[in-house]
């Protein structure tokens, strides 16, 4: 992880608070960049960290807006490729699931870090027409969560915590999916109750 960052400081040189921002945006489109963009923010947060806030800040706008490009396409051309693909009742299922879960739908996954099919749950999003505003903020939101908490553990314990995460991503995805499946029932529960009361 060292050598990595190292690699990207003459990037980083070059572009300055605004290197994430592009890299971000590209990754946000569909052009995949597994560990690229962490790479650049952490890269320059330790390189300058009094404007470490506003190098998380310019990525996850960055790939915000990269995604809502993704979203965009999607919108535009999925909705044949479900009526082909996808079964009425199943279709209907997938889209209560978001409508129901609109906040965590979005803003978990945003959060996760690669190799996390995030850019499946954007075109998931576009099918089932999830409000732009909403889209919007929730990717913004997890984005900066993930960038942040990445930023803030390199910044404060060393590479090598970067190191051993992306060692034991495994770990870290079946945590984060647990916490959601929980975060589900319990709401699920709730509503049951809610529902028979």
């Amino acid at each position: 992880m060292k050598k990595y960052l190292l690699s990207l400081a003459g990037f980083i040189q070059s572009w300055g608070l605004f290197a994430g921002f592009g890299v971000a945006f590209i990754d946000g489109m569909g052009l995949p960049l597994p560990g690229v963009v962490d790479a650049v923010v952490i890269s320059y947060s330790l390189a300058h960290p009094s404007l470490a806030w506003a190098a998380v800040l310019l990525t996850s706008i960055g790939s915000t807006l990269g995604c809502l490009v993704l979203y965009g396409i999607g919108f535009k051309g999925g909705q044949a490729f479900v009526e082909k693909k996808m079964p009425p009742a199943q279709f209907h299922r997938i889209h209560g699931f978001f409508e129901r879960y609109r906040l965590l739908a979005l803003t978990v996954p945003a959060m996760m870090p690669p190799p996390f099919p995030f850019k499946a749950f954007i075109l998931m999003a576009a099918l089932f027409e999830v409000r732009l505003w909403h889209f919007i903020v929730t990717v913004f939101i997890g984005r900066v969560i993930r960038f942040a908490v990445f930023t803030f553990l390199v910044m404060r314990y060393g590479a090598d915590i970067a190191y051993a995460l992306s060692h034991n991503i495994r770990l870290v995805l079946l945590v984060a999916a647990a916490v959601f499946a929980i975060i589900l029932i319990i709401r699920y529960a709730r509503n049951r109750a809610a529902a028979r009361a």
